[in-house]
């Protein structure tokens, strides 16, 4: 409690900061934290309920979700964003990927790669906003940072992780492509993630590789 009230504290006022490494320090103790997944979280999201009734209703209808200093994280990389810092946006999404590969593992690697790149592509949407300077300059770190995540997952061989992560970063090349944004980095990485799939004997992933490489484009 102490430490989750400590970070509280830090979070209300990061944004007087006016140094990168306090920034980074804060953000740190986000991404540190324990990752909240929400099925085990007792708050009524309707999202995840298959049925609604009134007395579930009134039951939860107090509840608050657990805290998640990961997602409170995410809001200050956004913050950044709408500041146009581009170096601490480059470095709180390096955080939160680093984030990701010390929470994945063999029973988890699906819905921990959801997570994680649901909460890089939230990043992602607002980067793309016209009042945003350096989107292409952010696009290129992003697609850079795929490349030795994609051949983490592989080596460890969380296969199941790296099609979901896959799936998720080729979307966002895809937008890109929508967007003008160049998508010569990415179409490398895949095309290399095919090749490495394809020696290790993955070849379903290899397809998966090659498949969203070839639609990248494709509108």
């Amino acid at each position: 409690m102490v430490y989750t009230f400590f970070l509280s504290l830090m979070l209300n006022k990061v944004i007087f900061m006016s140094t990168i490494q306090e920034f980074l320090k804060t953000l740190q103790g986000c991404f540190q934290a324990p990752l909240n997944i929400p099925e085990e979280n007792t708050y009524l999201d309707l999202s995840l309920t298959k049925r609604i009734t009134a007395e579930l209703l009134t039951q939860n209808k107090d509840l608050l979700p657990a805290q998640d200093l990961i997602a409170e994280g995410v809001c200050l990389v956004i913050e950044t964003l709408k500041d146009c810092h581009l170096t601490k946006a480059k470095l709180g999404i390096n955080e939160l990927l680093k984030a990701y590969l010390l929470n994945i593992n063999e029973e988890n690697q699906e819905k921990v790669t959801e997570i994680f790149l649901d909460y890089l592509y939230e990043i992602y949407l607002y980067s793309l906003k016209d009042s945003f300077p350096y989107t292409d300059l952010l696009w290129g770190y992003l697609s850079q940072c795929f490349f030795p995540i994609a051949m983490f997952l592989i080596e460890e061989g969380y296969i199941d992780g790296c099609q979901v992560f896959l799936l998720k970063t080729a979307y966002m090349g895809k937008i890109a492509a929508q967007k003008g944004l160049h998508t010569s980095s990415i179409q490398e990485f895949l095309h290399t993630l095919e090749l490495r799939a394809q020696e290790l004997g993955y070849e379903d992933l290899g397809a998966t590789a090659k498949n969203h490489r070839f639609n990248l484009e494709l509108f």
